[in-house]
């Protein structure tokens, strides 16, 4: 699930972490709408200002990126098995994968 949020009420007379609060939401200005990720943090946020604005559930699909994260995974590369030097970094291809009879042939060339 996603949270639609709309800023309802303007930021006069607010407290500046409140309005701090909106701006990290990505609201700026009144009957301004966002939908962001269905997340506690940003539960938490929507409570800290519910007498600014209106929160509503909505489906995924209305995220950017279908609710994927803009960022790449970490830990995500090709797997190998084996240990490479630096001395065998011709062995590797530029998309990680080891070259096996490169390699072969480095460790030939050292004995």
């Amino acid at each position: 699930m996603a949270l639609q949020i709309t800023q309802r009420r303007s930021t006069n007379g607010a407290q500046a972490n409140q309005i701090r609060t909106l701006h990290s939401l990505g609201l700026k200005r009144i009957r301004q709408t966002v939908v962001v990720p269905d997340r506690p943090e940003i539960r938490g946020m929507a409570h800290k200002v519910t007498h600014l604005i209106t929160v509503e559930e909505v489906s995924d699909d209305l995220l950017p990126n279908g609710g994927k994260s803009k960022y790449r995974d970490r830990g995500q590369g090709p797997i190998t098995s084996q240990k490479v030097t630096l001395s065998d970094a011709d062995a590797v291809d530029p998309d990680g994968t080891v070259d096996e009879d490169a390699l072969a042939d480095s460790a030939d060339e050292e004995e």
